[in-house]
């Protein structure tokens, strides 16, 4: 693993545990980021990232998924344990908007998503 890399054990990897994140999980938006949480079965925080084909080339959506990882990295010390988090980005959204502000709107989204519970998807 890179230094400052994330490891795969801290990644929602599996299309069930997608699933089970957006069938039953909380969901909050924050301006171009969605947060997606639920409590993990591993016991560990994990994330995981959804960035549409609409509109994008391979190279601006691995981009955005660099940046989402990137900013997951960073806040994970802070958040609750034992939580899958799936980040997306709207369909809309540049790597350039995300860019701008990256230490600002994933973040707000993630802590919203902690702290607002009155949104759920059933």
């Amino acid at each position: 693993m890179k230094p400052f890399g994330l490891p795969r054990r801290l990644r929602v990897r599996s299309r069930l545990d997608y699933q089970r994140v957006f069938d039953h999980g909380h969901c909050c938006r924050d301006g171009v980021v969605v947060a997606y949480v639920h409590p993990s079965p591993t016991g560990e925080s994990r994330m995981g990232t959804s960035v549409s084909k609409r509109g994008r080339t391979g190279v601006q959506r691995n981009r955005l998924r660099r940046m989402l990882r990137e900013a997951f990295r960073l806040e994970r010390a802070g958040l609750p344990s034992a939580q899958d988090w799936i980040l997306s980005v709207a369909h809309h959204a540049t790597g350039l908007e995300l860019e701008k502000t990256p230490a600002v709107v994933v973040p707000d989204a993630i802590i919203r998503a902690t702290n607002s519970r009155a949104t759920t998807r059933a």
